[in-house]
């Protein structure tokens, strides 16, 4: 059966943040798990399912921690001749990417495939 502590561990993990970080993320992972369970398929809440629905509701709010996280982070730091830059729409990609194999391969516990939204290139 899925728990909630089950998973802010597996975000946690995701996230690379350690227990007591993770639980200050308890709100999105309860959001994420409520996400997952609307698109569960009735009598899929089983303990043989659980791992898979367990990592997916971790990797929806892991996907939600990095949209949050994505405008907080610093993109560029200088410090005379050295300069390093991360990419937050990059991070974002991959988190995106992450959430959508979880579900993916929670497919067959699913009632309906989550909907995705993505951008179209103008012609």
């Amino acid at each position: 059966m899925l728990e909630l502590s089950h998973v802010i561990q597996a975000f946690g993990q995701l996230a690379g943040l350690d227990e007591q970080e993770g639980e200050q993320w308890r709100a999105l992972c309860q959001s994420g798990l409520d996400t997952l369970k609307e698109m569960l398929r009735p009598g899929a809440d089983t303990p043989e399912n659980c791992h898979r629905l367990t990592m997916a509701a971790a990797a929806i709010a892991y996907y939600r921690y990095c949209l949050i996280v994505s405008g907080q982070e610093v993109h560029t730091l200088k410090a005379g001749d050295l300069q390093v830059s991360t990419d937050p729409g990059r991070s974002l990609e991959q988190a995106a990417a992450l959430r959508e194999e979880f579900l993916r391969g929670a497919q067959d516990c699913l009632c309906r495939a989550p909907v995705v939204f993505r951008q179209v290139n103008s012609l």
